[in-house]
């Protein structure tokens, strides 16, 4: 019994780490970014996007729907020079350097069930600002996805690590209630669908065009969970159903 005891503690613990609310924190899970059609490849600069957003949509931790909003949005990352352009059978993909900077600024406001806006909670701040866990001297892989039909849709993607190092969800924006909207360590999903470029070409085939242009972009931003988060979810599950099949037999 003790045993069983330990377990669900445990279990519950987790579940209290993998909620919304700890302690006054409001934990993002994850940020939707749509944005319009930014250039987001130069021979120049490399990988790099400056660019206003049509919608950012922020969801906490075990809720079903998006309870914040982030009006009048600029997203912005630093450029990222190519480092080897792998591009082959007609299809682009690309290693960049690390340590770049994602900036995301504008006013942050309440959802309602409606889906309109409600309370505000911030105007014209940087909302967030992190930095790539790769550093300048590692690469991360920009691919266009060779699944889909040539000559379009040309969809490229990447998937890259960040740590928050400035701006409201690193240190916390308060949301009213005593509570404050937070995020820590996040995975961000760069996708970029009916590629323009310049030359006009068919279809992206490498990086050697002067710039490639997203005409429907979007960021995943999703919050990594804490090992300690996983273990506790890992050990409380492991033994409830290990005391289940216990009282079954």
């Amino acid at each position: 019994m003790k045993k069983l005891n330990l377990y669900v503690i445990l279990a519950v613990a987790a579940m209290a780490l993998g909620s919304n609310v700890l302690g006054g924190v409001l934990q993002v899970e994850d940020i939707t970014i749509s944005m319009g059609a930014p250039t987001f490849y130069t021979q120049a600069s490399g990988f790099a996007i400056d660019s206003s957003a049509i919608t950012a949509d922020i969801r906490l931790f075990g809720a079903s729907d998006y309870e914040y909003r982030i009006n009048n949005t600029s997203v912005s990352v630093t450029a990222c020079q190519l480092i080897n352009d792998n591009s082959s059978g007609g299809f682009a993909e690309g290693d960049f350097a690390g340590g770049g900077t994602l900036t995301v600024t504008g006013d942050l406001v309440e959802v309602l069930a409606d889906g309109s806006d409600g309370a505000i909670y911030a105007t014209g701040i940087t909302i967030l600002e992190a930095v790539m866990v790769k550093d300048s001297t590692e690469t991360w892989a920009l691919v266009e996805d060779s699944s889909q039909p040539m000559p379009v849709p040309n969809r490229l993607g990447a998937s890259v690590d960040f740590t928050p190092s400035n701006g409201g969800l690193n240190a916390g924006i308060n949301v009213g209630n005593g509570d404050i909207l937070k995020i820590d360590e996040f995975n961000c999903g760069f996708s970029f669908t009916n590629v323009m470029t310049t030359p006009p070409i068919t279809s992206v085939e490498n990086f050697s065009e002067m710039f490639m242009i997203g005409t429907q972009t979007s960021l995943q931003i999703r919050a990594i969970p804490e090992p300690c988060s996983i273990l506790l979810m890992a050990v409380g599950g492991v033994g409830l159903l290990r005391n289940r099949k216990k009282y079954l037999l």
